[in-house]
Order: structure tokens, then C-alpha cells, then sequence
């Protein structure tokens, strides 16, 4: 039963981390995101509380628990995020010192192709 429990609080966590996408969006879908995330945790803690019979104040710790552990989530996720585009950017630094002036617009060219303009793996500007 207590695996049961942490395994509903992992996948939690692991569950409402997003897309990226409302991390770029306008604060009102940035709201209507973290309600979604709330309503989520409202869930989870509504059937952790019915099936570990947690007492009111069990439900009020567990809830804090719960949104505390989502930011450090998504901290993390968002310094992964920065260090995989930092990698990424010093990849094609080394891979363009290698190549010439015409190589080095045609990796730009499949970059964008592959990854899109304003992808963290297309070049930074001034290459």
C-alpha cells in the first residue's frame, strides 16, 4: 500500500511538468496551467487522503509537500533544459570550427531543417 502511495506521488510530479510551451505563453495561460497543476494535485491528494485516511492536518502537509516538490521538479527540469541547450551550442561551436565559410551555412541550413530556426540546436547568431 505505501508503494502505492509514492508511487501516485511520483507520478504526480512527473506528470504535470509541461510542454515548454507555458513557460512562453501570456500569464493568463500560464494561470490557467498552474490551476491545471493544482487541480492535479487536488487528485492525487484526494485519493492518497481516501485510500491512507489521512487526518485533515495529514492533508494540508501532504498538499504543501506536493507544490514544493513540483517547483524543485520543474527547477530541475529547467536547468537540464539550459544545460542540454549550452551542449548543444558548444557541439556546433566546435563542429563549425572545423569547416568552412559555404559547410558552415549548410549546417545551419540542416540545423533549422531538422530542429527548426528557434531550436536550442539551431547556431546563435553572429556565426
Amino acid at each position: 500500500m505505501k508503494h502505492r502511495a509514492l508511487l501516485l506521488i511520483a507520478t504526480a510530479l512527473a506528470c504535470d511538468t509541461g510542454t515548454g510551451v507555458e513557460r512562453a505563453a501570456p500569464s493568463a495561460v500560464q494561470d490557467a496551467v498552474a490551476a491545471g497543476v493544482s487541480r492535479h494535485h487536488d487528485e492525487v491528494l484526494a485519493e492518497l487522503s481516501t485510500k491512507l485516511g489521512l487526518s485533515a492536518d495529514q492533508s494540508a502537509r501532504v498538499r504543501e509537500m506536493l507544490a514544493r516538490h513540483h517547483a524543485e521538479s520543474e527547477a530541475a527540469r529547467a536547468q537540464g533544459h539550459a544545460n542540454h541547450q549550452r551542449t548543444m551550442q558548444e557541439l556546433t561551436t566546435e563542429i563549425e570550427a572545423v569547416l568552412d565559410s559555404t559547410q558552415v551555412q549548410r549546417l545551419h541550413a540542416w540545423l533549422a531543417e531538422h530542429h527548426g530556426p528557434a531550436s536550442p540546436h539551431a547556431p546563435a547568431h553572429g556565426h
